[in-house]
C-alpha cells in the first residue's frame, strides 16, 4: 500500500467516525490544511470522471482498485442519494470477466464470446487485457469478506493481518469500507483484563495464569498503565517459620502489642520478641505492618562476612562495579554488604589514598617526559632556519590557547605556519580556501587557527552578497510553514537560496503555525544518489519536455535505479508535490496540475 493510498483511507476512516479535520490532523500528525487538501483534491478528481470502471478510477488516483471502490462508496454517501458519483459497481464487471475467462479456456474465439455475452468485440478485448488485474480484485473481495467475518468474531487488526498475510493498514481499510467499528489491539485487551482481574485475584501469578501471560509481563503492563497489583502475600492458612513455631496471626498480635506500648523502631520490637532486626522486618512485611529501622544497616544484618570482598574494599577499588566484577556480584549487592558490615568509611579512606598515590605517579611520569621532550626540542632548534623557528613558536602558542585540541596533528600545523610565513615574506595574497584545500581542513577552521595565534588572513574574506527577498516570497514562505517538504525543497520552488528558507523557519517566523515532521530525502540509494522532492520535480519536468531516459540520466548524473524508482512512484510523489505547491501558492491552486512550477515567482 502506497503512502498516498494509506493517508486517503485513514482520512476517510476517521471522517466516517465523525472526526473533523482538526482532530484528524492531530491523529495523523499533519496540518489541517494538508488534510483538507487531500480530501478535497480526491473529491475533485473523482467528480471529473464519468462512466468509469473501478480499475480506471484507481489508475487516475494512483491507488489500488479495492481502495478506489472504498473511496467511491464514501463520497457517494457524503453526496447523498440524488448526487452520487458515477462509479460503476464492480459486480457485473467481475461477472463478465469470469465468463470471458471460462469461455476462453473452452476454446471460444473473441467473436463467439462477444455474440454469446451480448458485448462488442472491442469490449471483450479490453476485458481480456485486464484479466490479470481482475484476479487481484477477486482476491481483494475475498479478503474483505474474510476480514469482516474475523472482525465479527472479535479478532484484532494485528491478528487478522498475520492470518491473511496483510498489513494492519489494509485490514483497517477493509474494516472502514464495511462500516465496522474500531477493534482493540491485543495489548489493549490484555491491559483491560489485568485491570479487572487485579480487583479480584489475590496474586500476580493467578492473573498471569488466567490471561496466559508470564508474571513478569503482567507486572510490566501494570507499571505502564498505573494498575495496582495485589501484594505477594502468603495464604491465610500458611504459617511463617519463627521461633516457638508461632503462627503469623500470633506474631502479628505480638508486634501490634509492642507498637501500642510505644516501640517505634524495628530494633526495639526485635529485642522484645528476641529475634534479629532483619527477621522482624520480614515478619512486618508479611503482616502488612509499616515500621522503620533506627539504622538502615541493620536491615542487612543477615549478610555473612565475605573475606574476598573485605580485601577488595581495603584495597580501595574505585567503584562498586569494579568490586562486583571481581566476585561476580551486582553493584547493589556490594553496596548492601558495605552498609551491613559498616565498612563505608574504610572504603572511602582507602579510595582517597589510592587516588593520591596514582596521581603522584602520573605527575612524576609527565614531569620526566616533558623535561626530556623540551631538551630534545631545544637541541633540534639550534640548527633550524628562522622560518622553522617562527612556525614552531606559533604551534606552541596554538596548543597553549587550544589545550585540548588533540585532533590536529603537530606536523600539520608546523607545515601550515611555514607556508604562511613564506607567503608573508613574499607578499603573496593567498586565500584561506587555498590552505583549506591543501591541508583538508574546513575554511572557517583555518581562519580560527590563524586568529588563535594572532595572525590575520593574507587576503581579506569576501563579504556575502545581501539577498533581498520580495514581500510576495515572504508571504509564500509563511504559507510554506505547513508544507510537508523540507526547507531546501521550499527554497527550490520559491527560487531563493536554501539558507533563506532555513533561517526563516528556525529564527524569523513568529506565527502560530507548526512545521510538520518531514524527511530530507524520499529514498537514499547510496552516498551520491539521493532522491528529494525538488530532484523528482526536475526529472518529471524534463520528462514532459521530451527528453529521453538516457539524456536525463546523463544530464543529472543519477543512477538508473533512482530514475526507475522516481517513475514507478510518480503518482504518489507527484500528488505530494502538487499538494505542497497548493499550500505554498494558495492563489494559484487551480493552475497547479503538474508536479512542478509552470509560472514565475517574483
Amino acid at each position: 500500500m502506497s503512502l498516498l493510498e494509506d493517508r486517503i483511507l485513514r482520512i476517510i476512516e476517521l471522517k466516517e467516525q465523525g472526526l473533523d479535520s482538526k482532530a484528524i490532523a492531530e491523529d495523523l500528525n499533519l496540518s489541517t490544511q494538508s488534510i483538507e487538501t487531500y480530501y478535497e483534491s480526491t473529491r475533485a478528481a473523482i467528480s471529473k470522471i464519468t462512466n468509469t470502471e473501478p480499475i480506471d478510477l484507481a489508475s487516475v488516483l494512483g491507488i489500488s482498485p479495492l481502495a478506489a471502490e472504498v473511496v467511491s462508496q464514501h463520497y457517494n454517501r457524503q453526496n447523498g442519494p440524488h448526487n452520487k458519483l458515477p462509479i460503476k459497481s464492480p459486480g457485473k464487471y467481475l461477472d463478465n470477466i469470469e465468463k470471458i475467462r471460462i469461455l476462453s479456456e473452452a476454446g471460444k474465439t473473441v467473436d463467439q464470446i462477444a455474440n454469446e455475452l451480448g458485448l462488442q468485440t472491442s469490449t471483450v478485448y479490453t476485458y481480456k487485457s485486464k484479466m490479470n488485474l481482475s484476479k487481484k480484485l477477486f482476491s481483494s473481495i475475498k479478503n474483505k469478506e474474510k476480514v469482516a467475518s474475523l472482525l465479527e468474531g472479535g479478532s484484532t487488526y494485528e491478528a487478522i493481518g498475520q492470518a491473511l498475510g496483510l498489513t494492519t493498514g489494509t485490514v483497517r481499510g477493509y474494516a472502514a469500507q464495511q462500516g465496522l467499528t474500531r477493534q482493540y489491539s491485543l495489548y489493549e485487551i490484555n491491559v483491560k483484563k489485568i485491570r479487572n482481574l487485579a480487583l479480584i485475584c489475590p496474586s500476580v501469578e493467578r492473573i498471569a495464569n488466567a490471561i496466559g501471560l508470564k508474571a513478569s509481563t503482567v507486572m510490566i503492563y501494570a507499571y505502564q498503565n498505573n494498575i495496582q497489583l495485589p501484594r505477594k502475600n502468603k495464604s491465610q492458612h500458611e504459617t511463617v517459620k519463627v521461633r516457638g513455631h508461632k503462627s503469623l496471626e500470633e506474631r502479628r498480635d505480638e508486634i501490634k502489642t509492642c507498637i501500642k506500648n510505644g516501640l517505634v523502631y524495628i530494633e526495639d520490637v526485635a529485642e522484645r520478641l528476641q529475634v534479629q532486626p532483619a527477621h522482624c522486618y520480614n515478619l512486618c512485611l508479611d503482616a502488612d505492618i509499616h515500621i522503620l529501622f533506627r539504622e538502615q544497616k541493620n536491615r542487612y544484618k543477615f549478610v555473612k562476612r565475605k573475606p574476598i570482598v573485605d580485601a577488595l574494599i581495603r584495597e580501595g577499588l574505585p567503584t562498586l562495579e569494579n568490586i562486583g566484577k571481581k566476585v561476580n556480584l551486582t553493584r547493589e549487592r556490594i553496596r548492601q554488604y558495605i552498609v551491613a558490615t559498616d565498612q563505608q568509611e574504610i572504603w572511602d579512606e582507602r579510595r582517597r589514598e589510592r587516588k593520591n598515590i596514582l596521581g603522584t605517579i602520573v605527575s612524576q611520569i609527565n614531569s620526566v617526559g616533558s623535561n626530556l621532550a623540551d631538551q630534545i626540542e631545544q637541541a633540534r632548534l639550534l640548527n633550524t632556519s628562522e622560518k622553522e623557528k617562527w612556525a614552531y613558536e606559533k604551534v606552541q602558542k596554538y596548543f597553549e590557547v587550544r589545550r585540548w585540541s588533540e585532533n590536529i596533528d603537530f606536523d600539520l600545523l608546523f607545515s601550515l605556519f611555514q607556508d604562511y610565513h613564506a607567503f608573508q615574506q613574499q607578499s603573496k595574497k593567498v586565500s584561506l580556501e587555498w590552505f583549506a584545500k591543501k591541508y583538508k581542513i574546513l575554511t572557517p577552521s583555518i581562519g580560527r587557527i590563524f586568529k588563535d595565534v594572532g595572525l590575520k588572513p593574507l587576503v581579506l574574506p569576501h563579504h556575502k552578497k545581501c539577498i533581498v527577498t520580495s514581500n510576495y516570497k515572504k508571504q509564500c514562505l509563511e504559507n510554506a510553514v505547513e508544507a510537508p517538504i523540507n526547507p531546501v525543497d521550499v527554497a527550490y520552488f520559491l527560487d531563493i537560496p536554501f539558507y533563506v528558507s532555513n533561517q526563516f523557519f528556525r529564527i524569523h517566523y513568529k506565527g502560530d503555525k507548526q512545521r510538520p515532521p518531514v524527511n530530507k530525502w524520499i529514498k537514499i540509494f547510496d552516498l551520491k544518489n539521493k532522491l528529494s522532492y525538488r530532484f523528482a520535480s526536475q526529472i518529471y519536468e524534463t520528462l514532459d519536455t521530451g527528453f529521453s531516459k538516457e539524456e536525463i540520466i546523463e544530464s543529472f548524473g543519477l543512477s538508473e535505479e533512482l530514475y526507475n524508482y522516481a517513475l514507478e512512484n510518480k503518482p504518489e510523489i507527484s500528488q505530494h508535490i502538487m499538494n505542497s505547491l497548493r499550500i505554498i501558492f494558495p492563489e494559484r491552486k487551480e493552475e497547479i496540475n503538474k508536479p512542478y512550477r509552470e509560472f514565475t515567482v517574483e
